[in-house]
């Protein structure tokens, strides 16, 4: 889809004036736009896995000591304790 793009953005840039080339400072001027966006996405993405992991670390103790104290307690409803 990117790929598309670009050489859609290329055969526009094409200028019918002169000799029908295409204008390589503005193509490269977009796709060194581009390029400098990615990597802000990817230091996103690294920063956000180490919150998701906590998270799901965190949650998995919590449900563990729930079931625990869900166990010890219906081992004391079997005593005939409430």
């Amino acid at each position: 889809m990117f790929l598309g793009t670009c050489v859609f953005m290329a055969s526009c840039l094409v200028s019918s004036a002169s000799a029908a080339t295409i204008n390589w400072t503005d193509m490269s001027d977009l796709i060194d736009g581009v390029t400098t966006i990615i990597p802000s996405f990817g230091n996103l993405i690294f920063a956000v896995i180490p919150l998701i992991l906590v998270v799901a670390v965190a949650s998995f103790a919590l449900g563990l000591f729930d079931s625990i104290l869900d166990g010890i307690s219906s081992a004391f409803r079997s005593f005939g304790r409430k």
